[in-house]
Parts: structure tokens; C-alpha cells; sequence
């Protein structure tokens, strides 16, 4: 009984420290050390401005609300990278994060857009993470424009722009991206934009998983020996066949996605 009244005093005085550190985030100046709280705690919490200003160096324009603590999305000997939300007031969606490094006493070694989101019922410009490593980010920028704002029509469109953007790290400083785009006339370009899982592939037949498997080769200028193959591409008005090797022209998600769907036609 003793241990259990213990405990939840502990976890009282836990949860009234937090909640102070809140109202502390609402309307002081934090420190770094005070923010990582938040962080460590999984909760996102809104800081002041005079915090963000401080801490991480942003400032606040007026149609954007009060910024938030993220996600870490790093935390590596050399530096931690740690996430900042914060929503507009426009029509639609708007949201986006930032990314900032810090070393671990607080000092900031570099800042990128880390994920955002524009957007209403005739335009979307959506910018996600999909790849995290400790030398390597990787995201998916999709731009699109619509006919109109019927939700039926949104296969019609009047742009509809896809790139993967590689941003290299380097203790802690963000590099220039390095930029690929991808044909979006493809049926299923999703082979060259998402690490795919086997759920990912349940709901396609053999066929099709030899399909999205062979365009991913497609889309690199491969060309067919296989007259079925050669048949089916030579309709794709994208495809252009440049080359019998094009191993060296694969990314790493395509070369993963060609592991997973080979496994997935021989199950």
C-alpha cells in the first residue's frame, strides 16, 4: 500500500510539473533544456513567441497561429533535430513544420522545411517525410491543380507534379536537396515513391505486381527482351528505351520496392 501511495504522489508531482512547464510555455521565455521537455514527454505543447524566437530562431508572421513543439526526429551524438508545427489561418489547409538542429547544450547548427501542407478544393501542394536516417532525409513533393471543386473530378487535372527531394545531412547541417521527379503519366509510380510493405501489396493480383515491378525498370529506359514486356511499354507514352543496364539509375526505395514485390509474386 505503501509503494502504491508512493507511486501516484510521484505521479501527481509528475503531472503538476508538466502542467506548469505548459502554462510556462504559453507565456515565458523558455530555455532549450526546458522545450526538450516537451519533446522527451511526447507532448506538443504551444510555445510563446519570445520561445520561439530564442530557442529556435523563427519568427511568427500574423496570419500564422503560435508555433508548437513537434517530433524529435533526430537524436544523435553530435546533435539532436527537432520539429516546430504551425497552422495558418487561410481558407483550406495550411500547415507546415521545420526542422532545426541543435548540438545537445542548445546552440542551433541549422534549420529546412521538414513537411507542409497548402491546399483547398482546386490545389494541393503537399511536401512528406518518407524516409529518416541519420546522414539522409528524403521526401515526396506533390504540387497538383484541379478542374474544379467536385470532389468526383479529381482524377482531371490541370497539374499534377510529383518530385523526391534527398537531403543529405552532415552533423547536423542540412544540405541543398538533390532533386529527381517522377513521370506521374505512370499507372503506378507509386513503385518509385513509397517504401513499400507486403500490406502494402495485398490488394494488387500477380499481374499487377509484375507490372508495377517491370515500370519501375520502365521508367529508368530499360529496355525489354520479353516481347510481352516490350508490347505493354511501348503503349506507355512516357516510356523511352535507352538501355539494357540501368541497375546504376535505380534509387534505394526503387531497388527496396523491387525486393518486396518479387517476394510478393513468389508467396
Amino acid at each position: 500500500m505503501a509503494k502504491l501511495i508512493l507511486h501516484n504522489t510521484y505521479k501527481f508531482i509528475g503531472s503538476v510539473m508538466l502542467l506548469v512547464f505548459y502554462f510556462q510555455a504559453n507565456s515565458q521565455t523558455l530555455t532549450f533544456k526546458e522545450v526538450l521537455q516537451f519533446y522527451e514527454g511526447n507532448t506538443s505543447t504551444e510555445i510563446s513567441d519570445s520561445t520561439a524566437s530564442k530557442v529556435f530562431e523563427l519568427e511568427r508572421s500574423e496570419r500564422w497561429s503560435p508555433f508548437n513543439t513537434g517530433i524529435i526526429v533526430l537524436n544523435e551524438p553530435e546533435f539532436i533535430a527537432l520539429t516546430v508545427e504551425s497552422r495558418c489561418g487561410a481558407g483550406g489547409f495550411c500547415e507546415r513544420s521545420v526542422l532545426v538542429s541543435f548540438t545537445h547544450d542548445g546552440k542551433i547548427i541549422d534549420k529546412t522545411l521538414f513537411e507542409s501542407a497548402y491546399g483547398d478544393c482546386t490545389f494541393a501542394t503537399i511536401r512528406e517525410n518518407i524516409f529518416i536516417s541519420d546522414s539522409l532525409l528524403i521526401f515526396t513533393y506533390l504540387d497538383q491543380e484541379y478542374k474544379d471543386c467536385n470532389l468526383d473530378n479529381k482524377e482531371e487535372y490541370l497539374k499534377n507534379e510529383l518530385q523526391l527531394e534527398y537531403v543529405f545531412i552532415d552533423k547536423g547541417n542540412f544540405e541543398a536537396p538533390i532533386i529527381r521527379y517522377i513521370d506521374t503519366r505512370r499507372k503506378y509510380y507509386i513503385g518509385s515513391t513509397k517504401f513499400l510493405t507486403p500490406g502494402d501489396l495485398t490488394q494488387y493480383t500477380k499481374d499487377e505486381l509484375s507490372i508495377i515491378r517491370n515500370e519501375i525498370f520502365a521508367s529508368q529506359g530499360y529496355t525489354f527482351d520479353t516481347p510481352k514486356w516490350q508490347q505493354y511499354f511501348s503503349k506507355q507514352v512516357w516510356y523511352k528505351p535507352i538501355d539494357k543496364n540501368v541497375d546504376k539509375y535505380l534509387s534505394m526505395i526503387e531497388r527496396h520496392n523491387i525486393k518486396v514485390l518479387l517476394k510478393a509474386e513468389e508467396d
